[in-house]
């Protein structure tokens, strides 16, 4: 018997029902808005965070037009973690995850799965990160993320797969022996503070990793994976052209499995130099011909400041290469040929910022003049830089940047997504890079007052030293040693030439204002607009909605290649119009613009491109250069040097790169 419900019931149980319907809808909407990141206006890509039930972060990216998917895991476990008495076990770790698991136990399966389906893969252990990624075509993505997560939900950790893994990071040490970047890195080490982790040797080798019966190293690895790889420290970046909810599905399905041990990731509180030695100068030992001046100050973490990024707005004045700019100085007294300046390496407690400057020979017989010189340059910052019109600027530029950003590939994509999903809340994992909110002056000077002749440790890295007693370092014997810097001396010794020619960035001349586009649809194929004696060709392309352009003028000549020495001379050439246009051009290159010339088998190409509304100002200046180069014998004299540096460093390369590149000539 059935029994009816009375209509006014009825009527009120419906009106529930639809109000209940109404309100879930709202509020999932509302929580769909809070898991989608900012993202770029020019960026037509779909997102979505989730949070699995394990703690695992996941960003999921679907692209429609992409032809192949991409994925990435970032732990938050590196070198940083190793254990004193198992030094390197985190790169070995990385290697032995590859290694087959419980569900696909044969080793090499899945880079073989990858391969065969047109992807790659590898991995990357850093100081407090270790990165897994893969590409591969769009349709196998499932397969292959059911095989990536198997790696760190049930690797197998094979037993006789220890001794050879072993034996690759040994050679991947060994490869590096030789290499002055690794050596250097090596006394980097060797200087810093003991009691940071950083002062460990990160890569590992047969010794570290000792296998023996008395020590056996599959235990100490798997103990290592237990203690420190939980899914609460992973996140995970997947790209593909599938949408949002079958990524999801995909992800939820898989990643879910990891287990969540609760761990917390690993803090390093102590200053990663030890401001007792500071300051302080060290000496190394090049075995090729490169000759560098590096300044570290060690400063507080700067990232809780990524919306102000007080550290980027300090070195943006410390590696201005503009007229009067302290690189300019140095290069036009023949003392530089590079400068950067920027943070270095943050731990999330502490960080440095960094001051490198590549020298002449000139250069590394006046170090202790350009290191008072820096500091003469930081005087003037901290006097006269801090300015809002400044920050405007730079705050304008950067929200350019942001508005037309272009995609990468998709692995690059997920690999960057997948670390910065660790640094960054999920709402702006797209946008934080360029965020610049508001003017911070003061934390402008708190950086500015850790910037002081009393806490810096200088290195010098060139070939062919004589250095007192040196020591070497434990993996690469890099010869080195460390000297106490007087702080009121380094205040004294700046040339007083050089002090007065120093001089604070200009308002940047370049920033685009016209950002439109150009009228018309993509062109099928280019147009022939003019063929007497210059062909000049011109395409059309708004597929991307991005007011660029890109100007080649390529200027043909056999004069160039005819024999070695108009090689030579052509080279020479080319690097005294770039020398001449550095300093007016590079307020351009900070606002989108870029340029490279260059020599090749047929003659020189100009390639200038960026932002369209000022690309012609730029392009007639280099014509200019061209046309009528200024050739100074000091010029001439360091560019020679260098190419024969160049030359002479390739028969210090490792023996496959010489190969490489002479069967390359031949061909």
């Amino acid at each position: 018997m059935h029994i009816g419900t009375p209509k006014n019931a009825r009527t009120q149980m419906l009106t529930t029902n639809v109000l209940a319907l109404l309100l879930l809808i709202f509020f999932s909407g509302f929580t769909m808005a809070a898991q989608t990141p900012d993202k770029s206006p020019n960026d037509n890509n779909e997102y979505r965070f989730i949070e699995l039930d394990n703690g695992l972060q996941a960003i999921l990216v679907s692209d429609k037009d992409a032809d192949k998917a991409a994925a990435s895991m970032n732990v938050a476990v590196g070198s940083g973690d190793d254990p004193k008495e198992r030094e390197g076990i985190a790169h070995f770790l990385e290697h032995m995850l590859f290694l087959g698991t419980e569900k696909y136990p044969e080793p090499g399966e899945y880079q073989q799965f990858i391969k065969s389906h047109g992807g790659s893969h590898n991995a990357f252990t850093a100081f407090r990160n270790t990165n897994y990624f893969f590409d591969i075509q769009a349709n196998y993505l499932e397969s292959a993320l059911d095989r990536f997560a198997q790696q760190f939900a049930a690797p197998l950790f094979t037993a006789e797969l220890v001794d050879r893994e072993r034996n690759a990071v040994h050679s991947e040490f060994s490869a590096k022996q030789k290499e002055d970047g690794r050596r250097f890195y090596s006394v980097k080490k060797a200087t810093s503070n003991p009691e940071n982790a950083f002062h460990q040797f990160a890569v590992g080798n047969l010794t570290t990793l000792e296998n023996t019966e008395d020590n056996p190293l599959r235990p100490d690895l798997i103990g290592f994976w237990k203690a420190r790889y939980s899914a609460n420290l992973m996140t995970l970046a997947v790209y593909g052209p599938q949408p949002l909810d079958e990524l999801e599905a995909m992800v939820r399905a898989r990643f879910g499995a990891i287990e969540n041990r609760n761990l917390k990731p690993q803090a390093h509180t102590s200053s990663l130099l030890n401001k007792d030695t500071l300051p302080a100068k060290v000496t190394a030992e090049a075995i090729k011909d490169v000759r560098s001046l590096s300044l570290s100050f060690p400063i507080p973490s700067q990232q809780q400041n990524y919306r102000t990024k007080p550290a980027s707005y300090i070195a943006n004045l410390l590696g201005h290469e503009g007229p009067g700019s302290l690189f300019d100085v140095l290069k036009k007294n023949g003392l530089a040929d590079g400068l950067s300046a920027g943070l270095g390496m943050d731990t999330g407690e502490n960080a440095t910022l960094d001051i490198s400057i590549a020298l002449t020979p000139e250069g590394l017989r006046r170090q202790d003049e350009i290191l008072s010189l820096v500091f003469s340059y930081i005087d003037i910052i901290r006097e006269r830089g801090i300015s809002q019109q400044r920050f405007d600027e730079m705050q304008r530029l950067a929200r350019i940047d942001f508005r037309f950003r272009e995609q990468g590939e998709p692995i690059h994509e997920a690999m960057r997504l997948s670390s910065q999903l660790q640094d960054y809340p999920a709402e702006n994992i797209l946008s934080a890079p360029w965020l610049m909110e508001r003017y911070a002056p003061e934390q402008y000077r708190a950086i500015l007052a850790e910037l002081t002749p009393d806490n810096v440790m200088a290195y010098v890295l060139a070939p062919q030293l004589e250095l007192k007693s040196p020591k070497l370092t434990q993996w690469y014997e890099a010869p080195w040693q460390i000297e106490t810097l007087d702080a009121e001396t380094l205040k004294a010794n700046a040339p007083k030439a050089l002090a007065t020619a120093l001089q604070l960035p200009l308002p940047n001349p370049f920033v685009p204002e016209n950002l439109d586009m150009v009228p018309g649809k993509t062109m099928s194929k280019p147009e022939l607009l003019s063929n007497n004696g210059m062909a000049i060709w011109f395409a059309r392309d708004t597929r991307f909605n991005t007011p660029k352009a890109n100007v080649f003028l390529s200027l043909r000549t056999p004069a160039a290649r005819v024999s070695a020495r108009s090689h030579v001379l052509t080279r020479l050439l080319v690097d005294s119009i770039n020398n001449n246009l550095n300093a007016w051009a590079y307020s351009a290159r900070l606002a989108g613009l870029d340029y490279s010339i260059y020599p090749h088998l047929r003659g020189v190409t100009v390639r200038v491109g960026g932002y369209s509304d000022k690309l012609h100002t730029l392009m007639n200046r280099i014509l200019m250069q061209i046309s009528t180069p200024e050739i100074t014998r000091q010029r001439f004299d360091i560019a020679r040097q260098n190419l024969i540096d160049s030359l002479q460093n390739k028969a210090k390369d490792r023996p496959v790169e010489q190969t490489s590149e002479f069967i390359q000539t031949a061909l």
